[in-house]
């Protein structure tokens, strides 16, 4: 009775550790502003604000190799040691960036240091996402919608974890003060919180699944993984990269609609929790929903409602609208991205045999986030700062959604089957 009680308690506590880490990982985004200037502070705002975008894109771009690595390790060793590497990993660089001189101390090496350090959380982030899944996954196989959307939600809240925390801290400095050292004393405060996910993952155990399998386990899983199922690699990575856009564009929207359309926001960072709040409840819902309902249907349905809903709600909106009529909008659209976002990773997932599940995930998820989340967001500002139009961005999100209706639509449905295979 006491294991299944401690079973139970394993997605909340995966959820948690993926709320920490992603909370460190996503530091860096709602810290662009002050860090272009710490690091790049004799540039023009766009060039300053485009290489430390550089840099936030790096993370992604390093993710890929984080996925082979860690889905290696994880379908060779366990899943439980890949994702406690993968958070000590993120906590040490987060404290690393807290200590970084700045540019007018190191000269140009300073940004150096920041891209490396940001190479490494992308390195780690890489293992995150998929080996809690697919643990998740493997202990709960026939409620692996709910307690996957549960992990998303972490993610979620990680986002909001760093709003807030900025949010705060901001409330005791002055914009110099927070300049200084204010940006220093959120990353550490991500390091510290990245070791306390590692101590909550110390109490786990391994899953029954992988122990079952354990005999059998491949010399290189992701040489079988390619061999065997590259059909359903293409499809993966193409799932991901509406919830990888989507993401990107939500940190990004309020200063989008102050830019383009000229809403005045008395709180930007009460305008983002918002947004995250109602993607996090929704993430949960149709992961929820899942279980009972086709996973393909969702992503096939959910990725044709993304489409439609962000060109009526930015088209509608740069039109011009109340504060109360933004939030409204914007609350059905994350609302929208919610489904696919709560359904991607146990679609994909569930697409691959326990010898290399975790391969098949994280080399999907994280090549998809390199690519939609790395270099898209690239694109997007160079496009913007010609075509600065907020109808623009909802391009942005259906280019990938299409793409995602696609896959889905010629791949096959999983949903009802076991894990143990």
């Amino acid at each position: 009775m006491e294991n299944k009680s401690r079973n139970y308690k394993i997605p909340f506590i995966c959820s948690l550790g993926a709320c920490l880490e992603y909370f460190d990982f996503a530091l860096f985004i709602f810290l662009l502003d002050p860090l272009r200037i710490v690091f790049f502070p004799e540039k023009e705002n766009d060039l300053g604000f485009f290489l430390i975008l550089v840099i936030f894109s790096s993370g992604y771009l390093m993710r890929p190799s984080g996925g082979f690595f860690f889905g290696h390790f994880g379908d060779k060793f366990g899943r439980k040691r890949a994702f406690q590497l993968s958070v000590t990993l993120m906590a040490i660089a987060s404290i690393i960036i807290a200590f970084l001189p700045s540019a007018t101390v190191a000269g140009g090496i300073a940004p150096i240091f920041l891209f490396m350090v940001r190479m490494l959380q992308g390195f780690s982030v890489g293992g995150e996402i998929p080996g809690a899944s697919v643990y998740a996954s493997e202990f709960f196989s026939e409620r692996r919608g709910l307690v996957i959307g549960l992990i998303f939600l972490g993610i979620t809240w990680g986002n909001i974890l760093a709003i807030g925390l900025i949010g705060f801290i901001r409330l005791f400095m002055t914009s110099s003060e927070f300049l200084a050292y204010g940006w220093r004393i959120c990353f550490l405060v991500g390091g510290l919180v990245g070791f306390l996910a590692f101590q909550l993952r110390m109490r786990f155990s391994e899953t029954p699944v992988f122990r079952e399998f354990k005999a059998n386990k491949l010399k290189i899983p992701a040489q079988v993984l390619f061999n065997k199922s590259w059909k359903d690699v293409i499809s993966g990575f193409f799932s991901v990269g509406t919830t990888a856009t989507s993401l990107f564009i939500l940190v990004r929207l309020p200063e989008y609609l102050q830019d383009f359309i000229g809403v005045q926001f008395e709180n930007i960072q009460v305008f983002s929790l918002f947004t995250f709040v109602v993607l996090g409840f929704g993430v949960v819902f149709f992961g929820f929903i899942s279980d009972y309902i086709s996973r393909k249907i969702l992503m096939l349905v959910g990725s044709l409602l993304v489409i439609l809903v962000s060109f009526f709600v930015l088209s509608f909106l740069d039109k011009g609208s109340s504060i109360g009529m933004v939030y409204l909008m914007t609350g059905i659209l994350a609302f929208t991205l919610s489904i696919p976002n709560g359904v991607y990773a146990c679609y994909i997932l569930e697409k691959f045999p326990t010898l290399y599940r975790l391969s098949g995930l994280s080399i999907c998820y994280n090549l998809g986030y390199a690519i939609f989340e790395g270099i898209f967001p690239l694109i997007i500002t160079l496009v913007l700062t010609n075509n600065p139009s907020i109808v623009t961005v909802a391009y942005f999100i259906s280019i990938p959604a299409l793409l995602s209706f696609l896959s889905s639509f010629f791949s096959n449905d999983y949903s009802k089957r076991h894990l143990k295979f």
